[in-house]
């Protein structure tokens, strides 16, 4: 036996992937041309304007057929008909046959099945025209009955076997005999036959596996038939065979990495093949007794209707009270009215239900997105192969129509990690909130970017967001930079966010000046609500800190004035953990002290991931305080600001408590740490005119995350040092000398660090005289972060504040 190999003249029989492949197809003798022939014949006639005949048409008929241009062919074979006698009944069969085919993967099922009766009618020795007209009648009309004429006449009219033959066993209920055959189907592929033959006998494979709903059979056979040469992809995206695996996630895969995307499911629901029962085929058995129990409805939203968009599940019990075994069984589930309401028609099967017994059913439903409010009537259908079906249960459901989505973008900014200004070559970040607002949820949601000439991004111009809920939102990070040639005073970023059906989205233009002061890259605050989708409110969503918002202004500058700021976040020893917030600290004091205090950017010394030669270098070593900072100060004129985050330590030995540097190991920071002792000295001697110290640290050498010394006991702390004994300094520390300073992660700050910012943004000004004096600062700080430090941590943090009670730390226009 060969196999029979059409070209793009004849390819409508091996697109059919159910056709006849014995040698001896009544088909076969209407005539082959290879494909590069009907090309050459399309091009000169469209090029010259021949005279378009019969033989014109079927040409470019077939070409079309072959390039997947259903339509196109669909229409030429109309026209052909024109021209055929009515005696001419071999190409008017072929004909019909051949726009019966293009009917039927365009899912016009209607016109498909009057073309193959006619085919038929003029070759009723032709088996294909039956085979057809049965799939059409079986899974798309249930016409049960009829049916299994057409595939007994597919049986007899077909000279030896093919896979069409197996396909009409099967769907007879002659499991054996559809196995035999493609058995030695599959033998004689194996034995020498033609590689592209053996690749439409895998893809006749994976179709039928697709119908009997073995998807992972069925995505192994296509493969190897496409691996094998198997190229009529337009057919594929078409075949109503593989339609009950449609959604199946490897059978998508499969087609993706072709560049493929399946598309029968447009057309009318597909019924679930069952086995025609051949006649007699229950003679002698004792009869099943089916009935439906306990329909149950579960939604998504647990609201017991069925939203436009929303998956749920109907399930319900069959029960068997008769004498005889009922199997296999179909259940499914059909809108009593015309238009399509579910994404695709849910269905199960049971493969036996034993008498006196019964088995649970789940079917899955989708609504279509287009679904209006209303009322929807369903019909649950239950169908055995041996006719013991049960009466039909009628079903009515609730619908509502989806409510559209809302795309906004409620907050932005723009950072980089480290502070600084915004210079040419300097990669920051636009940190935008993509939130919905709207009452529906917005389906694959994207970012899309668009930057001036001369500005690159980092990454990607479209961001995959995907679904986002009603009230849900995202975060989205886009780093850019200007390049060195960069000519504009301004960076201008156009972002769109849109989503799936590109009705519901919003852009925004975001400017970024150069040399723009940037504020440190800041995590997100936001409060979304539980409340269900029908009820949605929405807090605003912040991308930083309340207190990093509505900053004060100051009364003056202070031009003399001098800061340090250190933010020890990254340790260079893999066994000290990071201080999450120490930079975010660091960047927010810097702009406290820049817009409410009145320094001069300047005049800030801001040293991320200080190591200790910075803390030599600045504030000198131990017993020489002539360092960088005691050089800056104008004598009796300088007022000195020094701010540290990051971890402190005890020596192990005598207790001495140290700064923790960067490149510092705790276990040794006796030395490789800087002294807290060494620290005060040297500002003890610094000829200004006052000198305030904010320390969000512990020394307790225990962090939020354990010990920061390893393998080692507890370690009782001198506490003679830990304050600045000086009436011209203020002096403001995170805890007790045995407590932990503690984070407060949905502010992203140091929990101290927090209440100090909060206090110096107004919070602490009781007497609302727009100054902010050393007594309200101890007043609020000891009342508030003792407070927070038990309800988030279970824990005691006591702040200790010095310095003069009127001392005035913060004045305000």
């Amino acid at each position: 036996m060969r196999y029979i190999r059409y070209t793009a003249l004849c390819g409508w029989l091996m697109l059919a992937c159910s056709t006849a492949v014995h040698a001896q197809n009544k088909f076969d003798e209407l005539g082959r041309k290879v494909e590069s022939s009907v090309r050459r014949v399309v091009e000169n006639i469209e090029r010259y304007g021949y005279e378009v005949s019969a033989g014109y048409l079927n040409n470019r008929a077939a070409y079309a057929f072959g390039e997947g241009q259903f339509e196109e062919a669909r229409d030429a074979y109309s026209e052909v008909l024109r021209y055929y006698a009515p005696s001419d009944h071999d190409r008017l069969a072929r004909t019909y046959y051949k726009r019966g085919l293009c009917y039927y993967i365009l899912q016009q099922y209607a016109e498909a099945a009057d073309d193959f009766t006619r085919a038929g009618e003029y070759r009723p020795d032709v088996p294909d025209p039956y085979y057809f007209r049965g799939k059409i009648r079986h899974l798309v009309w249930n016409q049960t009955s009829l049916a299994a004429q057409d595939f007994e006449e597919t049986l007899r009219r077909t000279e030896g076997i093919s896979a069409q033959t197996a396909f009409a066993r099967y769907f007879l209920g002659d499991i054996a005999g559809a196995a035999a055959e493609v058995e030695r189907l599959q033998a004689e592929a194996r034995n020498g036959g033609d590689p592209l033959d053996a690749a439409l006998l895998e893809y006749n494979l994976a179709g039928l596996q697709a119908l009997i709903g073995n998807a992972d059979r069925a995505t192994a056979h296509l493969k190897t038939a496409l691996a094998g040469g198997f190229d009529q992809y337009r057919w594929l995206e078409r075949d109503i065979n593989f339609r009950p695996i449609a959604r199946n996630a490897a059978f998508i895969a499969l087609l993706d990495s072709y560049h493929l995307e399946y598309q029968a499911g447009a057309g009318p629901a597909l019924r679930m093949p069952e086995r025609l029962p051949q006649a007699g085929a229950a003679r002698g058995m004792a009869p099943a007794l089916l009935s439906i129990r306990e329909i149950r409805f579960e939604d998504a939203d647990g609201n017991r209707a069925l939203d436009a968009g929303e998956s749920a599940v109907l399930s319900c019990i069959i029960a068997n009270e008769g004498q005889g075994t009922a199997g296999p069984v179909q259940v499914r589930l059909a809108p009593v009215q015309g238009g399509r309401v579910l994404a695709v028609m849910p269905e199960a099967q049971v493969a036996s239900i034993a008498p006196g017994t019964s088995a649970p059913v789940r079917l899955e439903l989708t609504a279509l997105e287009t679904l209006e409010d209303g009322e929807l009537d369903f019909r649950l259908e239950v169908r055995e192969q041996n006719g013991y079906d049960t009466q039909d249960q009628l079903i009515t459901l609730t619908a509502r129509a989806q409510q559209p989505p809302r795309l906004e973008i409620p907050d932005h900014h723009i950072a980089h990690e480290l502070g600084g200004n915004f210079t040419p070559g300097l990669p920051v970040t636009l940190r935008i909130a993509v939130q919905n607002t709207g009452g529906g949820p917005a389906r694959a949601v994207q970012v899309w970017v668009r930057t001036p000439g001369m500005v690159f991004l980092t990454g990607d111009s479209v961001q995959m967001l995907g679904d986002l809920a009603a009230g849900e939102h995202r975060v989205v990070d886009i780093e850019f930079f200007a390049s060195r040639r960069f000519t504009g005073s301004e960076v201008a970023l156009k972002v769109e966010v849109r989503e799936q059906s590109g009705r519901f989205g919003t852009r925004q233009t975001f400017r970024a000046t150069i040399n723009q002061p940037l504020e440190a890259l800041p995590r997100v605050v936001i409060r979304p609500t539980g409340a269900p989708a029908q009820e949605v409110t929405y807090d605003q969503i912040s991308l930083t800190s309340d207190v990093d918002r509505n900053l004060p202004r100051a009364a003056a500058l202070r031009p003399d004035a001098i800061a340090v700021v250190i933010g020890n976040r990254d340790y260079r020893n893999p066994d000290v953990p990071p201080v999450d917030f120490a930079l975010q600290d660091a960047a927010s004091m810097k702009k406290y002290l820049i817009e409410a205090l009145g320094y001069l950017p300047e005049n800030i010394f801001f040293l991320p991931n200080a190591s200790l030669a910075d803390f030599n270098r600045m504030f000198g070593a131990k017993g020489d305080a002539q360092a960088r900072l005691f050089n800056l100060v104008k004598p009796g004129v300088t007022e000195v600001f020094i701010y540290y985050s990051g971890h402190g330590a005890p020596d192990v030995q005598t207790g001495e408590p140290y700064f923790v540097p960067s490149d510092c190991d705790p276990s040794l920071v006796r030395f490789n740490g800087y002294a807290v002792k060494t620290f005060y000295e040297n500002l003890s001697q610094l000829p200004a005119k006052s000198v305030t110290v904010a320390v969000d640290a512990c020394f307790s050498g225990m962090t939020d995350r354990g010990a920061l010394i390893q393998q080692a006991s507890p370690v009782r702390i001198r506490t003679d040092h830990l304050i600045f004994k000086d009436p011209k300094a203020v002096v403001l520390t995170s805890a007790g000398s045995a407590e932990i300073a503690s984070w407060y992660a949905a502010q992203s700050h140091g929990l101290f660090t927090y209440y100090l910012l909060k206090g110096l943004q107004g919070a602490a000004d009781t007497d609302q005289n727009r100054e902010i004096s050393v007594q309200e600062l101890r007043s609020y700080l000891g009342a508030e972060v003792p407070l927070m430090a038990r309800r988030l941590h279970n824990r005691v943090q006591s702040p200790e504040v010095y310095g003069a009670a009127g001392a005035v730390v913060a004045e305000y226009e």
